[in-house]
């Protein structure tokens, strides 16, 4: 009984199917296994970063509400807005999506 079930396993492990199966393992283990600085996984890291980086980069995006606010207070003390002109344009530079 047990050396049936030996030489079944034998022969399972000796088909072309399992030969296919041993050789991708291999083939997984030798690229995990090769030396840090030539190996494929470093170089696959080493692109992930950088375009990780890359998209980590955020625009300066300039404020212009503040240079907004100086400019409607210096018309309106300089006398060309009127104050309903001014609190209406206030009311909508804070409404305005920033």
């Amino acid at each position: 009984m047990i050396l049936s079930l030996l030489q079944q396993t034998v022969r399972e492990l000796s088909s072309p199917e399992a030969t296919r199966a041993a050789e991708w393992v291999d083939s997984v283990i030798a690229f995990f296994d090769s030396p840090l600085p030539f190996s494929p996984l470093a170089e696959y890291m080493l692109i992930i970063l950088v375009l990780w980086l890359l998209a980590k980069r955020k625009e300066v995006k300039p404020n212009f509400d503040e240079q907004a606010q100086q400019v409607l207070d210096h018309k309106y003390h300089q006398g060309e807005l009127t104050k309903d002109a001014y609190d209406k344009l206030r009311q909508d530079m804070s409404l305005r999506p920033k």
